[in-house]
């Protein structure tokens, strides 16, 4: 999905871990991260270059954009990916969070923009949840353009993300599936959720 359409917070929703996935009001993810099973709860840094290394919680919110923001610096164009192992997650199962893909990092040059970031590791997924801030309204033509050229062959599921902040999401969740429909998306289902409040 587009920035701050809330994949991150969504990630942590699904899995009950709040502090999983760094979140914030601003774009954060900035590298494409994978959330695995694993024996416990650790951070690998995958480097443009091959390398390997482990992250702490500092080291992990130090790749987001505001760091970058801040200091002028862009380690995320040094990465990647990143490897979330997590103690009682499905083995077997990874998730996926990427980078918004409406924005591109101008501060880079083009093979380390977000949305070559997400476009080159979502071409190889096998199933697609796509998230949509439920106050957008529905797809824009350049959500059904980057999710057509991903050419999958899975069905999609579309999730109305931030539902907790207008009374009349059902509408916007028909809204989408009416135009997805008309787009030619092959969707599995669209569905309202928060993830500030998923119950």
């Amino acid at each position: 999905g587009r920035f701050s359409a809330g994949k991150s917070m969504f990630i942590n929703s699904v899995l009950g871990r709040d502090e999983l996935l760094p979140v914030d009001q601003a774009p954060t993810t900035s590298v494409p991260t994978y959330i695995i099973s694993g024996d416990c709860d650790k951070v690998g840094a995958y480097t443009t270059k091959g390398a390997s290394l482990e992250l702490d919680a500092e080291a992990v919110g130090a790749i987001s954009h505001g760091f970058q923001k801040a200091y002028g610096l862009g380690l995320a164009q040094y990465l990647s990916y990143l490897s979330v192992s997590v103690t009682g997650f499905q083995s077997g199962i990874a998730l996926l969070d990427t980078p918004g893909y409406n924005k591109a990092d101008e501060t880079v040059i083009d093979t380390y923009t977000d949305s070559r970031k997400a476009y080159d590791q979502l071409k190889a997924v096998d199933c697609l949840i796509w998230l949509l801030d439920v106050s957008n309204g529905t797809l824009t033509d350049k959500d059904i353009k980057f999710i057509r050229e991903l050419n999958l062959s899975t069905k999609i599921l579309i999730v109305v993300n931030k539902c907790d902040l207008i009374k009349s999401y059902m509408a916007v969740v028909e809204q989408v599936k009416s135009d997805a429909i008309a787009a030619g998306i092959d969707l599995y289902d669209v569905i309202p959720y928060s993830s500030k409040y998923p119950d």
